[in-house]
């Protein structure tokens, strides 16, 4: 005998209490598998739908995460995986790499002897894998060097920020200067003054 459902009031309401936990329950299902899974543990720098620092805490139902602006966010575990993520404490070394501007005229074999030098120099870069530099780009103005280190996790920002202050430095201390867009404006004579002292 088949058995037919008639329309009754608790109906609409089973089916909103349904919807409204529908993302709950992708919630919940999610932070069971972070949770299983490990694709993060506590500390470790993410990058989660745009949102980058460093995680607090791993929740069933949602992420802590603190931004280095000291921002506190918090990530439903259904976007979590349902999203690009990046982890960029999971291998413990990380590369650094600069992309350094300078003028047609270097000789590219000094240039990168000199940059090579205080790379391999710079405290918490590693010898191997080893420093490389290499003239990457011809640009419009500039040629481009890229240089690329390597460092442990802990210590990135610190070599990033750092070592392109050292570059900077010994590349002027070497007469090698960055060069600059420059805009010459040249002034035209005045035809109407001209024409009236004529």
């Amino acid at each position: 005998m088949a058995l037919f459902c008639f329309p009754c009031v608790t109906c609409p309401v089973a089916l909103a209490v349904a919807l409204a936990l529908k993302d709950s329950l992708a919630s919940l299902a999610n932070g069971v598998i972070i949770i299983f899974t490990k694709p993060f543990k506590k500390g470790d720098y993410v990058a989660i739908n745009g949102t980058e620092g460093l995680v607090q805490d791993i929740r069933l139902f949602n992420t802590k995460i603190l931004t280095y602006d000291n921002v506190e966010v918090i990530i439903p575990n259904s976007e979590v995986l349902s999203t690009d993520m990046v982890n960029y404490s999971s291998m413990p070394l990380r590369r650094v790499s600069l992309e350094i501007p300078l003028d047609y005229s270097v000789d590219t074999g000094r240039v990168k002897e000199i940059i090579l030098d205080c790379a391999a120099s710079y405290p918490n870069v590693v010898n191997l894998p080893a420093p490389a530099v290499v003239l990457s780009e011809y640009g419009d103005s500039a040629l481009k060097f890229t240089v690329r280190v390597w460092t442990q996790n802990e210590n990135y920002f610190s070599v990033q920020g750092g070592l392109r202050e050292a570059l900077f430095n010994v590349l002027r201390e070497n007469g090698l200067e960055i060069p600059f867009n420059r805009l010459e404006v040249s002034l035209l004579p005045d035809k109407t003054k001209e024409k009236e002292t004529a």
